[in-house]
C-alpha cells in the first residue's frame, strides 16, 4: 500500500505543491481521503456540481467560474479537487485569513472533517468573520423556500420565481423582511428585449449566479413593484441540515452557470442547493425541463428524516392583493361608501361614515390605506399625482390614528391555495372525437407547459393561460397529420373585481404557432400569429365574461387571405372545484372579402386532482366536432 501511495503522490506532485510544515499531516490526510474512495462520493459531486458528461466518459462540473477550484482541472477531475482542497486547508494563515480555503469553503471543510480523522494533525484555524457575520453566526433557526407567481408582462417570469429564505427569530415588527434571501437568476443587460431574452436563455446564451439580499427587496420588487403573490414554505431541516445549506450557499454566492431558460434555472438550482441535505432527488433530471411548480410539488410530497419536508405554508400577498382581499371583505354599504370615497375624497367627518361602528371605520381606513399605496406604486413615475398621493394618504392615516389600534378581522377574505395544489405542468391527452365532414377519429396532444384557462389555477393569475410547444396530433381518414403546434399560447383576461376603474387592465390574448384554419379541411394546417385586447370583468366569485378584438396573421395556403379580424366573446366559470368551464363565440372576417366564419366552442373539464381530469368539448368552426378527452399531468 505504501508502495502504491508513493506512485499515487508521485503523480500529483504538480497539483499538490505541499507545504513544508504541513508535510506529513498532509500524508496521513491524503492516504485517508484516497483509501475510502471520497472523491466518488455523491457529497462531494453535490458540493462541486459535478455531472456526467452528454458525450464520453467523464465528468464536468456546471460551475464555470474558474474561481471556485482549487486545481486547475477541478471542473473535471474530483479527485484533484479533492486532494488541492486538503492541501489549501492545511496552508498556513496569511494576510486576510477570508481568503484560507476554509473560510471559503466552509461546506467542503465541514464534510472533509466529518469524514477524516484529523486527529493529532496541526490545522490552522483562521477566524472567518466575513462568514461568520453572514451566516448569523448560527442564530438561522429554519429555511424557507419561496415560491412566487407568474408575472405576464415579462418573458422571463412566466413561470415564476425561486427563491430561499434563511429565518432568524421571528420579529413582529420586520416579519422576516430583514431575513437573507438567496436568489438564481441570469445574468442579463438592462432592458434586454424580450425575444432576444428568450432566445438567448433558451440555447444558453446567458451565464446565471447565486447572489444574496435581505428579503425586503425582493419583497418590494415582486409584491408591490410586480405586483406578484408569494408563498413561503417553511422546510423541516434539522439544525445541521441548516448549517449544511448555508455554508454551502456561502461558497456559491457569485459563482457562474451556463443560464437555461427551461433547464438550468432558479428552479433546477435550488432542488441541487437542497439535495445535499435532503438526499433525495428534487430536480426532473430525466426532462430537459424543471419548473418552479415542479420544485413545490415536489417538496411537498417529500419527507426528511421521516418528517414531512415542509412545516408550514404562508401566503405573502401582494399590495394589489392586500388592498382587493381587505377591500371585498368589507359589508356592502361600507364598501359602496369606500368606493365612493376614492372617487370623490371627501372629510371623514361625513354623516353616513360617522354612523359605521368603530371596526367598519378600521376596516375603511385600512383599505384606503392600501388603496393609496397601491395607487402611488402604480404612478411611482408621475411626481405630480405621487404628491398627491401621499396628501391624500397622509390625511387617512391621521384619521387611522383616531380610532384604536385593534387588528381588523378579515375573515370574510378569500386566501388563494398554495401553489403545490394546482395542476402539474406537463401534460399528455388522449382525445376521442366526431367531426361532422369526416366522421370519428381521435387525438394526441402533448404539452410540456405551462397550463390553460381550466386547469386547476392554484398559484397562478386568475383566467389565464400559459401554454408552450403545445403539439396536437389528429387520426382523421385513416391518416395522422398535426392538428396544432402553438409555440407561445398566452392569454390574460386580467379580471376587474372592482368598479375602480384605474385598477382595471385590458384583457389580452397572444399566439404564435400552426393551426387548421377550420374544422372542415384537415389539411389546411397553417403558420400563424394572433393577437387581441379586450375587456373582462367578474359576474360573480369564480365567473367572468369578455369581449375580446382579435387579429390573425396566417399563410394564404387555404386561399382566405393573409389577415381576419374575430369578434369573440366568452364566459370563464371556475365557481364549483372539480366542474370548470369556458364558452365562447365569435366571428371572423377575412381580409379577401371570404365568407364570414361562425366560431364557437363549449369546454367542460372535470377532476380535482393535479395529477388528471377529464374533458368534454363541442365546437363549430365551419365543421361541427364533438370530443371527450382523458388527460395526464406530470
Amino acid at each position: 500500500m505504501g508502495l502504491l501511495f508513493s506512485v499515487f503522490c508521485c503523480a500529483w506532485a504538480e497539483e499538490i505543491k505541499t507545504i513544508s510544515s504541513s508535510d506529513h499531516a498532509l500524508e496521513q490526510l491524503l492516504k485517508q481521503a484516497t483509501s475510502s474512495k471520497l472523491s466518488t462520493h455523491p457529497y462531494w459531486s453535490a458540493l462541486l456540481h459535478y455531472r456526467p458528461n452528454v458525450i464520453g466518459n467523464g465528468i464536468h462540473s456546471e460551475i464555470v467560474t474558474p474561481g471556485f477550484f482549487l486545481s486547475k482541472n477541478g471542473a473535471s477531475n474530483a479527485q484533484s479537487e479533492l486532494l488541492k482542497t486538503l492541501a489549501a486547508f492545511l496552508e498556513p494563515i496569511k494576510n486576510d485569513p477570508n481568503q484560507h480555503a476554509q473560510c471559503r469553503f466552509p461546506a467542503r471543510y465541514q464534510w472533509l472533517r466529518a469524514q477524516l480523522n484529523w486527529q493529532d494533525l496541526i490545522v490552522p484555524e483562521p477566524h472567518c468573520d466575513r462568514y461568520i457575520k453572514w451566516s448569523f453566526a448560527g442564530r438561522v433557526q429554519s429555511i424557507s423556500l419561496i415560491f412566487v407567481t407568474g408575472y405576464l408582462g415579462n418573458p422571463a417570469s412566466f413561470y415564476g420565481h425561486v427563491l430561499l429564505k434563511f429565518n432568524l427569530e421571528k420579529n413582529t415588527h420586520t416579519q422576516g423582511l430583514l431575513d437573507t434571501s438567496i436568489n438564481y437568476g441570469a445574468v442579463v443587460e438592462e432592458n434586454e428585449n424580450g425575444l432576444v431574452y428568450v432566445i438567448k436563455g433558451l440555447f444558453g446564451g446567458y451565464e446565471a449566479a447565486y447572489s444574496d439580499q435581505l428579503f425586503y427587496h425582493h419583497n418590494y420588487n415582486y409584491g408591490q413593484t410586480e405586483l406578484r403573490d408569494s408563498w413561503e414554505y417553511v422546510l423541516n431541516l434539522t439544525p445541521d441540515q441548516i448549517h449544511q445549506v448555508i455554508a454551502h450557499s456561502w461558497e456559491l454566492l457569485d459563482q457562474r452557470f451556463v443560464y437555461y431558460f427551461t433547464a438550468n434555472n432558479c428552479a433546477y438550482q435550488m432542488a441541487r442547493l437542497l439535495e445535499l441535505v435532503v438526499q433525495q432527488p428534487l430536480a426532473r433530471d430525466n426532462l430537459p425541463w424543471m419548473l418552479p411548480f415542479n420544485l413545490f410539488d415536489k417538496i411537498n410530497r417529500t419527507k426528511n428524516n421521516e418528517q414531512p419536508l415542509v412545516s408550514a405554508v404562508h401566503y405573502l400577498p401582494s399590495q394589489q392583493s392586500r388592498f382587493l382581499q381587505n377591500f371585498l371583505a368589507l359589508p356592502a354599504t361600507s364598501k359602496s361608501w369606500t368606493s365612493a370615497w376614492i372617487k370623490q375624497p371627501t372629510a371623514f367627518e361625513n354623516p353616513i361614515y360617522q354612523t359605521f361602528e368603530e371596526s367598519n371605520r378600521q376596516h375603511i381606513t385600512e383599505s384606503l390605506m392600501d388603496y393609496y399605496g397601491l395607487q402611488m406604486i402604480l404612478q411611482r413615475e408621475d411626481a405630480d399625482a405621487l404628491q398627491s398621493l401621499k396628501m391624500l394618504n397622509q390625511k387617512i392615516l391621521i384619521e387611522r390614528l383616531r380610532l384604536s389600534p385593534s387588528v381588523i378581522e378579515t375573515s370574510t377574505a378569500v386566501i388563494p391555495d398554495p401553489p403545490h395544489l394546482g395542476q402539474r405542468p406537463s401534460l399528455v391527452s388522449v382525445q376521442r372525437l366526431n367531426n361532422s365532414e369526416f366522421g370519428p377519429g381521435f387525438s394526441l396532444q402533448f404539452r410540456p407547459a405551462y397550463y390553460d384557462q381550466l386547469t386547476l389555477t392554484s398559484g397562478r393569475p386568475d383566467y389565464s393561460q400559459v401554454m408552450m410547444l403545445d403539439i396536437s396530433l389528429l387520426y382523421l381518414q385513416d391518416q395522422w397529420r398535426i392538428n396544432k403546434l402553438d409555440l407561445v399560447n398566452i392569454e390574460a383576461l386580467n379580471v376587474a373585481k372592482t368598479d375602480l376603474s384605474d385598477l382595471n387592465k385590458p384583457a389580452w390574448r397572444v399566439r404564435v404557432g400552426w393551426d387548421r384554419t377550420h374544422l372542415g379541411c384537415i389539411t389546411c394546417t397553417v403558420p400563424s400569429v394572433e393577437g387581441g385586447i379586450g375587456k373582462a370583468i367578474e359576474l360573480l366569485p369564480s365567473a367572468a365574461v369578455y369581449l375580446m378584438a382579435e387579429g390573425r396573421l396566417q399563410s394564404d395556403d387555404d386561399q382566405l387571405g393573409i389577415g381576419a379580424v374575430t369578434i369573440r366573446l366568452g364566459m370563464i366559470n371556475h365557481a364549483i372545484t372539480g366542474w370548470q368551464s369556458r364558452f365562447s363565440v365569435g366571428e371572423r372576417y377575412f381580409s379577401t372579402g371570404a365568407a364570414v366564419q361562425t366560431l364557437w366552442r363549449f369546454e367542460n373539464r372535470f377532476g380535482i386532482s393535479p395529477s388528471w381530469d377529464f374533458r368534454i368539448a363541442a365546437e363549430k368552426n365551419q365543421a361541427q366536432e364533438l370530443s371527450a378527452s382523458a388527460a395526464y399531468y406530470w
